[in-house]
Parts: structure tokens; sequence; C-alpha cells
């Protein structure tokens, strides 16, 4: 998948050298731009084959680097659908992060493994009811477009044809080519 701007990316296996066996360690002097191998990088902006990454590094310090596109895999791509997703559960997140709210899921989680196991069928009906609506309603659109195309093609046939003979151009109505009038 390319990298386009916004997406999450990180380092290809050919890019990443193992810490152990790497002469630039985390704790001697010399420090790597990227301290872990698979940190997720921003794509800010596209330049031909070349990405500017930023990568959120330690200490609430970003870093920017420019690398080639073919060294970087895509590992999340945001779109509209997953921002309104995460619009919609950021209150419940936060919420469930505090003591009360592990407390509580904690308690709560037995009689919602329960709900949602009696819930299940339903579920599974409905999914089968909408799966059959759905193949009914293309299979009904496909009918309708051949009906509608044996229409207009059974129309331009017969302005073109009189009662299965086709019309002569000298005005003379002929069957086989012959013009035997008796």
């Amino acid at each position: 998948m390319e990298p386009q701007k916004h997406d999450i990316v990180a380092l290809e296996a050919v890019a990443r050298r193992p810490t152990s066996t790497s002469s630039c360690r985390p704790t001697s002097s010399c420090r790597p731009i990227l301290s872990p191998p698979l940190m997720p990088m921003t794509v800010l902006e596209r330049r031909g084959s070349y990405l500017l990454l930023m990568a959120a590094g330690t200490n609430t310090r970003t870093s920017m680097v420019r690398l080639h596109r073919n060294v970087v895999f895509v590992v999340e791509r945001q779109n509209w659908v997953d921002a309104a997703h995460n619009a919609a559960f950021l209150p419940a997140d936060v919420v469930l992060s505090t003591p009360v709210g592990r407390e509580l899921t904690t308690w709560a989680a037995p009689m919602l493994e329960a709900s949602k196991e009696l819930c299940m069928p339903a579920l599974l009906s409905l999914k089968l009811f909408w799966l059959a609506l759905r193949t009914t309603t293309i299979a009904s659109l496909s009918g309708v477009q051949a009906l509608g195309s044996t229409f207009m093609e059974e129309g331009t046939n017969s302005l073109i044809s009189n009662n299965g003979r086709s019309s002569n151009v000298n005005g003379g109505a002929s069957g086989n080519g012959n013009n035997n009038s008796t």
C-alpha cells in the first residue's frame, strides 16, 4: 500500500537494525533517531518518492526525518469512518480508564458477556435478513435494467421494421426484395 499524507507508518525489516547488535545503542552517547525500531511515525508530506515523517520521541520530543517510501510500510490509514468511531468512543474510553471505570468494568463483565450470548441469535438473524434484502435488491435492480434495455432494443427495432418486414427506401413495401404488384 502506498503511503499517503496522515498515514501511520513504521520501518520495513530492511531498514531496522537490532539494537542488540547495533554500534549505536540508546545507553551510549550515540542515540539513534528512531529509538524503538517499530516506532509508529506519521506521514506529514510526500514529495516524489520521499516522505517527511514525524515520530513522537521520549520526553514529549518529536523528531522529523525524510525517508524513501520503500523503507516504510503503512500500519494504519485513518478515514472519516475511523475518525467518527474514535470520536464516539472517546468519552467512554476516558471514563473507563479511571479507577472507578476499571472497577465497573470488572464488575459488569459477566453480565455483559451473558447479554451478548443472549443477543447473538437476534443479531445473526438481523445480519441474515440484511444480506437477503441486499441480494434481493441487487437482483431486482439487475432485472429492471435488463427489462429496460430489452424495451429500448424492441422499441428501436419496431421503428426500423413494419410488421416484421423492413421498409423500402423507395416507399414501396417489399417482403423479400421482389416488387411484384398483382
